[in-house]
């Protein structure tokens, strides 16, 4: 025991040392979390943390008190063997129903304490009438998950990394595809539909087409259900199924999956549902996806209002496709002027988007 705590005390003197040198002038900000107290408690020098993959996998890895996002981020990493390319990956906290990412320069354990924090006093907030009654309603769960999944879709190429396509992009791809965000028309649905059937079968099965229909929402885009009855689809997919050509095994129909929809120019895109009432030409629910070229063009490149419960995670994808961009063209060209892209960044942060859902214009056009 002696001899855990010496090392894990010069392991603390030689964090203290890296913050001096690098010039970061703040360490631990909040006490202890409940995870590190109950450590303690059982004498145990390690502490083991859970995470989960996009893929439905989950992991377990080694945490420290003075472990920030960007260091846990690195060990799942060398873990996955991705070190060559962790840009845009990030971790996420979900607690409930909010999921928030978190920046790579947060301790940790300082940041789960926050968002603990933050649910509690809203849980306090929110109350139920009951019987004319008010009652505080207590029956919250403040227990978290931390995921790790693709954050930003930079320079991202299906087939050029099989391990990041199966764990990361088929998964994260596939629900955006089935809520109806990509512009697909019947025919490539069907084909669509075989590949995600295929897909899901294992590779020594044989797709399960007599229950076809009762699986149909997993394989076709919601908003294309009703171009034909169940029994029409069955027929459909089946037929595609048998042609010439078509995958053998789950990963590579996930791969011809991520091909097809890559040529998409919504592929890659982080979908937020949003409220106008600016422009009487629109339809005042709107869905606006945002990618690696972050900007909306309407007509003639004139700014949206739009109302939005969501500004907050808006904004950090938005500012975190601008830094990452910024930095890629850097380190191109050098840091001898301002780039364009630099000024954009100056002007999103002029309309940086309201947590409480206030209007909010987007930029477009650069202007």
């Amino acid at each position: 025991m002696a001899a855990d705590c010496a090392m894990r005390l010069q392991k603390a003197l030689n964090q203290c040392n890296e913050l001096i040198t690098t010039e970061q002038q703040y360490c631990r900000l909040s006490p202890p979390h409940q995870v590190e107290l109950e450590a303690i408690q059982y004498r145990q020098t390690q502490i083991y943390h859970k995470f989960y993959l996009p893929d439905g996998t989950q992991e377990t890895i080694e945490v420290e008190s003075w472990t920030r996002a960007k260091d846990f981020s690195k060990k799942i990493a060398a873990r996955l063997g991705l070190l060559n390319s962790l840009q845009g990956f990030g971790l996420f906290i979900k607690l409930g129903e909010k999921v928030v990412c978190m920046p790579d320069k947060e301790y940790f354990f300082d940041f789960i304490n926050q968002i603990q924090d933050w649910a509690r006093k809203n849980s306090r907030r929110e109350q139920v009438i009951n019987g004319g009654r008010r009652v505080v309603n207590s029956q919250i769960n403040f227990n978290y998950q931390v995921h790790f999944m693709r954050k930003l879709w930079l320079d991202v190429e299906p087939g050029k990394d099989l391990r990041q396509d199966i764990i990361f992009n088929y998964p994260q791809e596939l629900p955006k595809y089935l809520r109806g965000y990509h512009k697909i028309d019947k025919n490539e649905a069907i084909h669509f539909a075989a590949l995600i059937l295929r897909a899901q079968t294992r590779d020594d099965k044989q797709p399960p087409i007599q229950h076809l229909q009762h699986i149909l929402h997993e394989l076709i885009p919601i908003d294309l259900l009703k171009s034909h009855n169940p029994n029409e689809w069955k027929k459909l997919i089946s037929a595609e199924l048998q042609k010439e050509g078509m995958p053998k095994t789950s990963t590579e129909a996930k791969l011809c999956f991520l091909q097809r929809i890559a040529k998409e120019p919504t592929f890659g895109s982080a979908f937020f549902e949003v409220k106008q009432s600016a422009d009487p030409t629109l339809c005042s629910k709107l869905l606006i996806a945002i990618n690696q070229y972050f900007h909306l063009t309407l007509d003639n490149g004139n700014r949206l209002l739009f109302e939005t419960i969501l500004g907050h995670k808006l904004d950090d994808l938005l500012t975190s496709y601008i830094q990452t961009l910024i930095s890629k063209q850097e380190k191109e060209n050098g840091k001898q002027k301002i780039s364009p892209l630099s000024k954009i960044a100056v002007l999103l942060h002029q309309y940086k988007p309201n947590v409480n859902g206030s209007t909010s214009p987007i930029l477009t056009n650069g202007n």
